[in-house]
């Protein structure tokens, strides 16, 4: 299967869509992903930890409220995150810092992480910069961490107020992905996850694109069985760019498709829309932005259009209906892939090809994203959402 991001070809094997387990090319080393068939994932957990007595929990504080009960390790060494936004800053870090030195964290132990984004964020970050790197292994519990972010190394924390500004690679040992952790999760987080796998499917081309549209109706996946599936339809996508850029020097901002303006819309909402919803959003707009400069098509503007739709509730409506524009091309000029007074988009020419377009931030540009945003209170006036 292949496809393309700015003229570059790339290719992975059917195959891996069922595959159980493979592993991702990387500096320093490569590491492996797994899927975890055990119906409760804390046996894996356990086992992890239980390699070295001295090993570290670092888990979501609200899995731990799930899960915790059948985790079997000293609560002294159990180090519990509170996921938000504002945790995943300098004061996050820190804290976590505190903990490995009161503990003697060595470089003999081993992270044991389990979480979403944000615990993989702040943990991944202290791995690569306490000690000179620790090891660390994990076990993503949210359907964006498990499609998405569990590959590729980006570690991210908040500054000042913008999302990531503080960031480094840091690669896990292993992942191990056990998709029972989805039944505990809400509609909206299953929601957001999905939409970083609309993104990554309609980067991997046409048919991965059919197997999105089959699997989820009305941003819900009916079959439970789809999810692995759909989880490695996406890790196959990013695998193949990540192996060939690992470090973004060039195609794979190919997969920052939809998240210029969706991290804007982000923090606009004070995170009320989810990160996987602001990205499906970002996508509709420069889908649009695409269609008009005639480099998509209308047949597949509109297709396209529909599945992104589909992920999009009133309440995210609601938040897009009081989007001031001249904030939005404020908070623009401080995205990094700015360069004096052009930001670059990643835009969609067809499934399974993208292509970097540079935009001249200007008063066009800010009317034509206030009658896209327009376009959102339209659909929140007569309900159209799918």
């Amino acid at each position: 299967m292949s496809f393309s991001i700015d003229g570059t070809k790339l290719a992975f094997s059917s195959d891996l869509l069922q595959a159980q387990s493979f592993e991702v090319s990387s500096v320093p080393k490569p590491y492996s992903v797994i899927l975890d068939s055990n119906d409760n994932p804390c046996t894996s957990i356990n086992a992890q930890l239980a390699k070295n007595p001295k090993n570290i929990l670092i888990i979501d504080e609200k899995v731990w409220g799930l899960y915790g009960k059948d985790i079997t390790w000293s609560s002294d060494r159990i180090f519990k995150v509170t996921a938000t936004e504002t945790f995943k800053g300098v004061d996050g870090v820190l804290a976590l810092y505190e903990f490995m030195h009161q503990h003697d964290i060595t470089k003999g132990e081993t992270l044991v992480v389990v979480g979403g984004g944000i615990t993989q964020d702040i943990s991944a970050f202290v791995a690569a910069t306490y000690k000179r790197g620790l090891k660390w292994v994990f076990f993503p519990s949210t359907l964006l961490a498990m499609s998405d972010s569990c590959i590729g190394g980006k570690a991210g924390v908040n500054f000042k107020g913008s999302k990531n500004q503080l960031a480094l690679f840091s690669s896990p040992h292993s992942v191990i992905i056990n998709t029972a952790f989805l039944a505990t999760l809400d509609e909206k987080d299953i929601q957001s996850g999905l939409g970083e796998i609309l993104k990554l499917c309609i980067t991997g081309g046409q048919e991965l694109v059919d197997f999105f549209a089959e699997s989820v109706e009305g941003g819900k996946v009916a079959d439970k069985t789809n999810f692995k599936p759909l989880i490695m339809s996406a890790l196959a996508v990013k695998r193949a760019v990540i192996e060939v850029d690992e470090f973004e020097q060039n195609i794979r901002k190919g997969l920052n498709y939809g998240h210029t303006i969706g991290h804007v819309i982000e923090s606009m909402t004070d995170y009320a829309i989810p990160h996987g919803i602001a990205v499906v959003v970002g996508m509709m707009i420069v889908n649009q932005m695409s269609f008009e400069q005639g480099l998509l098509s209308q047949e597949h503007f509109f297709a396209i259009d529909s599945l992104c739709l589909s992920l999009i509730d009133e309440q995210s409506l609601a938040h897009l209906n009081r989007m001031d524009t001249k904030e939005i091309m404020q908070r623009l000029k401080q995205d990094k892939k700015v360069s004096g007074d052009q930001v670059t988009f990643v835009m969609l020419k067809q499934a399974g090809g993208l292509a970097f377009v540079k935009v001249t931030m200007n008063e066009d540009l800010e009317n034509q994203m206030s009658r896209i945003l327009g376009q959102f209170s339209l659909m929140l006036v007569t309900g159209g959402v799918c």
